[in-house]
Formats: C-alpha cells, sequence, structure tokens
C-alpha cells in the first residue's frame, strides 16, 4: 500500500511561487518530484529559484540534517553542506574545502591545510525534498516566494507580506537546541524578534 505525501509536494511548491508573482499553477512537462520534473518558461525559473533556496536554508543548520559529533577522517559525509568543530575539536576552525570535485576539512588555524587525521564535526548536510520536514519545506518555499517576488516583480507591498509569511513558517519550525559543551549551529532565526526565542523560553 503506497504511503501518502506527507507535507507539500515539489510541484505544489513550485505552484506557491508562481502564485507569488501572480502566475497561474504549470504542470511540469515530465516528472512530478524534485529529481525528476522538468519545466519551461517561468515556471522552469520558479523550478530553479526553489532548487537553490532549498540549498540555502539547509545550509543554516536544522535537527533533521545536522550530524552531530562525527568523527571523520579528510574527507567530510557526502552532500555536507557545513562544517563545526565538536567534542574534543570544538575549538578549532575547521571548514569545508574541494579539491579535483572532492570535498575536504580544512584546517584555517594551520593556514588551510587538509586535516588528513580523524577529527570531530557536527555536519550538515542536503537532504531530498521529500526527506524533508512539512514545517521545513514550509520554510523554503517561504523563503523561496519572498526572493522570486523581489527578482520578478520587486512589489515593496507583496514583500511585506511575503516577509509576514516567511517569519511565521520559520517560527514553527523546529530549530538545533542549544547544549551544554556542545554550540550548534542555527540556533536563532535570521530575522531577530520573529518570536522563535520566546517560544524557545516557553517550552
Amino acid at each position: 500500500m503506497a504511503v501518502a505525501s506527507v507535507g507539500i509536494t515539489w510541484r505544489d511548491a513550485v505552484d506557491e511561487v508562481l502564485e507569488a508573482v501572480g502566475e497561474f499553477p504549470a504542470e511540469p512537462t515530465v516528472g512530478v518530484e524534485e529529481t525528476d520534473a522538468v519545466y519551461t518558461g517561468i515556471a522552469l525559473r520558479a523550478h530553479d529559484f526553489l532548487t537553490r533556496e532549498k540549498i540555502r536554508v539547509l545550509t543554516e543548520g536544522w535537527p533533521e540534517n545536522t550530524l552531530i559529533a562525527t568523527t571523520v577522517t579528510a574527507t567530510p559525509p557526502s552532500g555536507s553542506l557545513r562544517i563545526k568543530g565538536s567534542g574534543p575539536d570544538a575549538h578549532r576552525t575547521l571548514v569545508l574545502g574541494e579539491s579535483g570535485g572532492t570535498q575536504q576539512v580544512l584546517d584555517m588555524n594551520d593556514g588551510g591545510s587538509v586535516e588528513a587525521s580523524a577529527v570531530v564535526l557536527d555536519v550538515v548536510i542536503v537532504k531530498t525534498w521529500q526527506t524533508c520536514s512539512p514545517a521545513l519545506r514550509d520554510v523554503i518555499v517561504a523563503s523561496t516566494k519572498l526572493s522570486f517576488q523581489r527578482r520578478i516583480i520587486g512589489n515593496p507591498t507583496a514583500d511585506a507580506q511575503l516577509m509576514q509569511e516567511y517569519l511565521m513558517a520559520e517560527m514553527r519550525a523546529g530549530r538545533n537546541q542549544p547544549r551544554p559543551g556542545l554550540q550548534l549551529p542555527n540556533l536563532q532565526p535570521q530575522v531577530p524578534g520573529s518570536g522563535q526565542q520566546q517560544q524557545q523560553q516557553q517550552q
């Protein structure tokens, strides 16, 4: 028995982005999911905006795509978007680098040299649309609508309305929680005063 999709689908997400600039929903010429949907015209632009914005939002780091205290040697897990020293390596400035299409861990305390020994990291990884939670999908869609409207139309009134939708989506999304001795990325909303801090204190 097939399991029904939970949360907004990729096709629905593209349609929401189009609606933010007054366009009608669009059927993809092929496929329906993030990995196989093919669009044309302005729907293709909406699809591309959504793809890019998904990476930007995921790079912030969320509970569902943050691997905590993972031991790696030189090469971080496949699809890493962001790293941070953790545990015994929390004091070190470690960043993602790339050489020949392969991601590497660079030690900026040592002039950007490649870290060859085992190191403990918090790692933010990429996820497919279907493996993102409904709340995180809403953040991605809201952020994309805001960006898309700004580039295509640039209406200040619509911008304010879409910013409100984005703030509400951010407020509903779960975030990495502070832990003693283990500071995870993305603990606060990008926009101060969106209510997330108050919500955390009430929990």
